[in-house]
């Protein structure tokens, strides 16, 4: 098992930059990790220690350290943006992905006896008193229901008026099967008796499962404030507006052996920015990207995902990207002799393998998969190189886009899909670009991956 130690120190520190990406040539190397950039107006750093207690030596794993986003947020610890923060090994800077603000929950739900009540739109707003935690007369089993789009490790609420009586809460989340306690559960509301906004934070769960609950329609991951003693109640408890955070501020770790620690830094404060973006951390679940008529790939398209394959979960739904019955980018093969498969779904199917495929120590992989209408590939980093397969206008239906699922990538850096230009690959070359959603042009198809030849 992982375990982490973190302190806030306020001094200054040098920590490294990862080098951005900004142009097709660049795509066809490594991102480099070892960079140094001057962090001296940082204010605050926080020292965090990664430990194998388990008995197996661990490689390229994901670890999380459990911190609040919206406190460092609400503290001017850092910025919204999370930019103006590093984190770095000795001197070498670290992939990482910064824990979230406050998000409002996804749905809340009042459970009396067998009425269950929903107030997702009050619990999404700022109007006091509206939000009925206990009922007047509460009984075991009672409980308030929170959801949330993601799991989460804090629960944020904004109580108004403070429950007077004696009863006990106890904080449950759905394992798929059954309500299961949290564990480490430290709740600053106190069961609800302490005014003000508080947290209740817990060990985030590894088998947290979405559901829809009596009273929602809305599929959440659902968590509950469930009544497991109740003696009286004088003041029924009231609050406002709630949120959640995910709680973990997430890095990477090349290799951990057995009784061993890593240690890091993370540097933060100030008015500099010291990156122009973060990793994303996928985990299981990916990223998806909505069906639209306007990124309907037809016979001239661009797909580029620069990240960190993992190969030790390959298998034929680990992926790089899938909208199935169209096009899919698998990881299969193994992590001894790695695999990318690509199949693409039209008129026919073809496919095609990328072999030889050598997993760097550290930085990332490209994997771009290109057509001009006349010709298609895909290319791979690291040794990949680049195949091609018979064009085909891939088949327009309605399933959605699904990156970076089931374990195939550590992080990434970007994911692109552009399909603006038959001949032109675009992509957005920071997170301003991004979020504009400006394109900047670079290498046409045929110069850039050859599928003329």
């Amino acid at each position: 098992m992982l375990t982490d130690r973190r302190y806030i120190k306020h001094n200054v520190m040098l920590v490294g930059l990862l080098i951005v990406l900004l142009g097709f040539s660049a795509l066809a190397t490594d991102r480099l990790l070892h960079a140094q950039t001057n962090v001296t107006t940082a204010l605050y750093t926080i020292r965090a220690t990664a430990t194998n207690s388990g008995a197996t030596d661990l490689n390229d794993i994901d670890v999380p350290f459990a911190i609040s986003g919206g406190e460092l947020i609400s503290g001017n610890f850092i910025k919204t943006t999370a930019l103006n923060t590093a984190v770095q090994q000795g001197a070498t800077d670290i992939p990482n992905m910064p824990p979230t603000g406050r998000i409002q929950i996804e749905g809340a739900v009042q459970k009396v006896g067998s009425v269950f009540t929903e107030y997702t739109t009050e619990a999404q707003s700022d109007t006091t008193n509206d939000l009925p935690l206990l009922g007047p007369s509460p009984s075991i089993n009672d409980a308030w229901l929170f959801g949330c789009d993601n799991p989460c490790r804090i629960f944020n609420q904004e109580i108004d008026t403070a429950g007077v009586g004696s009863w006990t809460i106890t904080y449950e989340y759905w394992n798929g099967s059954d309500w299961v306690a949290l564990s480490n559960v430290q709740d600053l509301t106190t069961g609800f008796t302490v005014v003000g906004a508080n947290s209740t934070t817990w060990d985030m769960p590894t088998d947290w499962a979405t559901q829809t609950v009596t009273g929602s329609a809305i599929n959440s991951y659902w968590g509950r404030a469930r009544v497991s003693a109740f003696t009286s109640i004088t003041t029924q408890p009231l609050a406002s507006r709630q949120r959640y955070e995910n709680g973990q501020w997430w890095t990477w770790v090349e290799t951990l052996p057995v009784e061993n620690q890593e240690q890091y830094t993370i540097a933060l404060g100030g008015t500099t920015d010291f990156s122009t973006f973060h990793q994303t951390f996928p985990g299981t679940a990916g990223i998806t990207t909505g069906d639209a008529a306007g990124i309907e790939l037809g016979n001239a398209y661009s797909l580029a995902m620069v990240g960190r394959l993992d190969f030790s979960n390959a298998g034929p739904s680990t992926y790089v990207v899938n909208k199935t019955g169209a096009f899919t980018i698998n990881v299969t093969g193994s992590a001894v002799s790695p695999v990318l498969e690509t199949t693409i779904t039209g008129g026919s199917t073809v496919t095609g393998e990328n072999t030889g495929i050598t997993i760097p120590d550290t930085g990332t992989q490209t994997v771009i998969m290109g057509a001009d209408g006349n010709s298609a590939a895909t290319w791979v980093s690291n040794g990949g190189g680049m195949v091609s397969y018979p064009v085909q206008t891939i088949t327009n239906n309605a399933n959605n886009i699904t990156w970076v699922s089931n374990g195939g990538t550590n992080y990434f850096d970007s994911i692109r899909l552009g399909v603006a230009s038959a001949t032109v690959f675009n992509l957005d070359d920071t997170q301003a670009e991004f979020a504009a959603g400006t394109l900047t042009n670079t290498t046409a198809y045929t110069a850039g991956l050859g599928l003329s030849n």
